[in-house]
């Protein structure tokens, strides 16, 4: 399980859901299934966003670039 979209103790992934920089998330998925994570774990769970809306971009994002399941957090 790939749990590298998950900001805690993860300063830059906390900037990046802040920044709503979704290339970077997309970037720490697609490193992840290449280095043979069959499932990704996404979690959001700062504060200071909409973690809803931001959640649903995410996933929404990373299945625009895998099959692989995702585990939600």
């Amino acid at each position: 399980i790939g749990e590298r979209i998950n900001p805690t103790g993860k300063k830059a992934l906390k900037l990046a859901l802040i920044n709503n920089d979704i290339g970077y998330i997309l970037k720490q998925a697609a490193e992840q299934i290449n280095a043979g994570a069959d499932i990704l774990d996404i979690n959001v769970g700062i504060p200071d966003i909409d973690q809803k809306q931001t959640i649903t971009r995410i996933i929404k994002a990373v299945q625009g670039i895998t099959n692989a399941p995702l585990q939600i957090d």
